[in-house]
């Protein structure tokens, strides 16, 4: 093992960031080696490559989160405070687990909204730049995925970062805003703030004079294909017994409406593809589905034909009811000495890691399903050497070895480079091609699937 260099205080005038023959990770997992680069002030960078690459490695390196375990590395003193220049889900994940930490809502009259949005960023004239104008009343917490993507952007812009590193900025967003964010990360360049845009997509980085830096691929890696939409056949009609049943449901945040007076059937066999701006309220569906959402008591909100209580407990829902989505996911980011084949285990369970032995016919079960879906080296590898996109498809068999009658899809190929995508993808229309499972599909990139093979539902942000 080399020295660890990691000079977080060191001054260089001509660079933000200086690495020359760097290995990146811990003491026992390397997740990059042998990188030299220098990202030059007055210089923005494209810094591509798929699925395993290392570049959210990259990003967590540069502002602290992991060492460099051989090699030379040499930071600009503003990364002392780069944590504010991060934009992406991991700096958004870490924000939220503080919100939670911090939230008094169990010892207080009412609920604790957290850190307001005006609070936040500190600057109303940028929160309207930032289309968050309506929203600086708001906790952070209750921001969607893509607003509060925003509200950290403009936090950085209001503390005047120098630069800015973009881990996948746009996943996550509409459609309006990624054409928000893209102009302003163009009007940031044209004044002189330097960006690293991190992404599996080059194509999706905004204007602007760019040096490009390709990752190499990981060993065994094929280049990734190119992006096509799946088709899952033509949408089912659904004669079949209601699954879902939402009677004038209403349901939001203390003030905040997101649902109103919303009604909506779905029925055994059916695909739904659920649509809508940030913040109109595709999450809170699907918490209202999967049983964590606390207004489910009190709404007229049917599952099976049972309403949430002792005739349906949550324990019953998770046996009936499978979820992937990107915060699904982050509850298995700290997993470690845990195997793939022991992630696949844990789906009979409905948990996180395995509290106690599978049985025999589970580990088969298990055993069969990575074989036929080619995974079953990473079955045998630990859960934390394995890729973001490796680990969405081990997800995605743990949601269906143990056999859901429904299938929740929240942005699930969010962070899935094409190949990724398309094996993901692949192995849901297979599933739903039984005509006997139900799924709903929640994304803002439609083009993903062929929207023909769907119902559709299209959600609008009913209050500001």
């Amino acid at each position: 093992m080399g020295p660890l260099w990691c000079r977080a205080d060191l001054v260089v005038k001509q660079s933000w960031i200086l690495m020359q023959h760097c290995a990146v990770g811990d003491w026992h997992h390397r997740v990059l080696s042998e990188l030299t680069w220098e990202w030059e002030e007055g210089t923005s960078w494209i810094v591509a490559g798929p699925n395993g690459s290392g570049k959210s490695a990259l990003a967590a390196l540069w502002v602290g989160r992991l060492d460099a375990v051989a090699g030379k590395l040499e930071r600009h003193s503003a990364f002392a405070t780069a944590e504010e220049a991060w934009i992406g889900f991991e700096r958004q994940r870490l924000l939220l687990e503080w919100e939670r930490h911090m939230d008094t809502s169990d010892v207080s009259e009412s609920p604790d909204p957290g850190t307001l949005v005006r609070h936040f960023v500190g600057d109303s004239g940028v929160l309207q730049r930032f289309g968050l104008g309506e929203k600086g009343g708001r906790g952070l917490k209750h921001l969607s995925t893509g607003e509060l993507r925003r509200a950290c952007l403009a936090r950085a812009w209001v503390l005047k970062m120098p630069f800015l590193i973009l881990d996948e900025p746009f996943e996550g967003l509409d459609a309006a805003g990624v054409e928000l964010l893209r102009n302003l990360l163009s009007d940031a360049m044209v004044h002189g703030k330097d960006l690293v845009f991190l992404t599996r997509r080059p194509e999706d980085s905004p204007p602007g004079t760019w040096r490009r830096w390709s990752l190499p691929l990981a060993a065994g890696k094929s280049r990734p294909a190119d992006l096509q939409p799946r088709s899952f056949g033509t949408a089912p009609l659904g004669t079949g017994q209601p699954v879902l049943e939402f009677h004038q449901v209403n349901a939001g945040y203390p003030g905040v409406p997101v649902l109103v007076d919303f009604d909506w059937t779905v029925r055994r066999g059916q695909r739904w593809l659920v649509t809508g701006p940030n913040g109109s309220g595709k999450s809170t569906l699907l918490s209202l589905i999967f049983g964590d959402h606390p207004q489910v008591f009190s709404n007229d909100i049917r599952l099976f034909g049972l309403r949430r209580g002792p005739d349906l407990t949550l324990a019953q829902v998770r046996k009936r009811v499978a979820l992937v989505s990107y915060t699904a996911h982050l509850g298995f980011r700290n997993l470690f000495g845990v195997t793939g084949l022991e992630v696949l285990a844990s789906g009979f369970a409905g948990t996180v890691g395995l509290w106690e032995d599978p049985s025999w016919d589970q580990v088969e079960a298990c055993r069969a399903l990575a074989a036929a879906w080619g995974l079953q080296e990473a079955a045998g590898r630990l859960w934390e050497e394995l890729s973001w996109g490796t680990q969405r498809l081990l997800l995605l068999g743990r949601a269906l070895v143990a056999g859901p009658e429904l299938l929740l899809l929240d942005e699930p190929c969010q962070g899935l480079d094409a190949t990724a995508q398309g094996h993901f993808l692949d192995k849901v229309a297979l599933w739903a091609a039984d005509g006997s499972h139900t799924l709903v599909y929640v994304t803002h990139r439609p083009d993903e699937v062929d929207p023909a093979s769907f119902s559709r539902l299209l959600l609008r942000e009913s209050a500001p």
